[in-house]
């Protein structure tokens, strides 16, 4: 029975999860925006993620 569910852990703690990390790494927390980030600055890519604030 030991060995099963040391099994069970190893399994559940290998097995790859969705990342819990903020989207947006590119504007930082403190400090001055990136020289990149200037107003009316274009950009492009792919859209990953859109939250709207609604937890329910």
């Amino acid at each position: 029975m030991r060995i099963v569910m040391g099994l069970a852990v190893l399994a559940a703690l290998t097995t790859a999860t969705a990342a819990k990390a903020d989207p947006c790494k590119a504007i930082p927390d403190r400090g001055p925006m990136p020289s990149y980030l200037h107003r009316g600055a274009q950009f492009s890519g792919p859209v990953v993620y859109v939250g709207d604030g609604d937890l329910t």
